[in-house]
């Protein structure tokens, strides 16, 4: 009942901090060119984004089995196809990704918690550090930007700081080390729990070559996020330089990774706001862009929705036929 109550508690502030800031954001907003901009709006760029979201998803499901396959935990593309789907659906109501990475995690715990739930989480190290050097490549391109220096000299220390602990997360000897100090810790037996954890990252040690793939279909993933944003602002006959998306769309993605807001609601607005408008583009046509991804990522994870339905529906019917039998 308590952690019930927390949980209602940390939801509403964070439906609170997402109301909070997007109010900060609309109140300095002309909406008269935004709704000038949505009646000349392309359909054909509008499908492209939806069908680009939907290869997006189906390009993380790829990359899922990659990872997962390091613990021979062998499950189709289709299937984590749709478990990502239902995660996606879901990921609307809870905070950023942290929200997708959970619903996953706990939708495939049957076939080894440890093993899926460390899949996960070098699933998002791969993909953050994967953002952080598409970041830099962007940023090679600075002289035709008004970026503050300051925020390409922090992005190279933290994707600096991202590859070390990469390493160091793969190191053997942090185990020997560490491990009599850990199992020190008995309340609840967490110290051994903590070991058995982390020997299922070193798995991966010894699988450079998916770990490889991994980061490859990371990058392929971050162009696609890329062309969708691309195809909104073709849309709606937005003229932003390419370049631009290429350096900017990866830290906002990282910064909307940050848990305190609904699916990230605010914080991304915010971020393309600020971001956009230090390449000459105007605030609104910033936010609709930003408001535009946010609607089509929200409407292709209905699927997920439908199927989440479809089948908990099937598991009821399941459990109703062995009762007659």
């Amino acid at each position: 009942m308590e952690n019930r109550i927390k949980n209602i508690l940390f939801n509403a502030l964070r439906l609170f901090v997402a109301v909070l800031l997007m109010f900060l954001i609309l109140r300095s907003i002309d909406f008269v060119p935004i709704l000038g901009r949505i009646k000349t709006i392309n359909l054909l760029w509008l499908l492209l984004g939806f069908l680009l979201t939907l290869f997006l998803v189906y390009l993380n499901a790829i990359r899922w089995k990659i990872l997962l396959s390091t613990h021979n935990v062998n499950l189709s593309v289709w299937k984590l196809f749709r478990v990502y789907l239902i995660g996606f659906f879901f990921n609307n109501f809870l905070p950023s990704s942290i929200g997708l990475d959970t619903v996953r995690t706990v939708y495939l715990r049957q076939h080894g918690l440890k093993e899926v739930a460390s899949s996960v989480i070098i699933e998002r190290f791969i993909g953050v550090i994967s953002l952080f050097i598409y970041m830099f490549i962007g940023f090679m391109f600075i002289e035709r930007t008004n970026i503050d220096f300051n925020i390409i000299l922090y992005s190279m220390i933290v994707l600096f700081v991202l590859i070390l602990m990469f390493f160091l997360l793969f190191n053997k000897r942090i185990v020997s080390v560490f491990k009599p100090l850990v199992l020190k810790i008995r309340y609840k037996n967490i110290g051994s729990m903590a070991i058995e954890f982390y020997k299922t990252f070193l798995e991966y040690a010894n699988n450079k070559k998916d770990l490889l793939l991994a980061l490859l279909t990371s990058f392929l993933i971050q162009t696609i996020v890329i062309f969708i944003n691309i195809t909104i602002a073709k849309m709606y006959y937005i003229d932003i330089g390419i370049i631009h998306f290429f350096s900017l769309i990866p830290i906002i993605s990282v910064l909307s990774m940050i848990p305190v807001s609904i699916n990230a609601i605010g914080i991304r607005e915010g971020a393309y706001v600020y971001f956009f408008t230090m390449v000459g583009t105007t605030k609104e046509m910033a936010l609709l862009i930003s408001l535009s991804f946010l609607v089509i990522t929200a409407m292709t994870s209905l699927i997920g929705g439908v199927l989440f339905v479809f089948e908990k529906g099937n598991k009821k019917l399941e459990k109703s036929n062995n009762k007659c039998r």
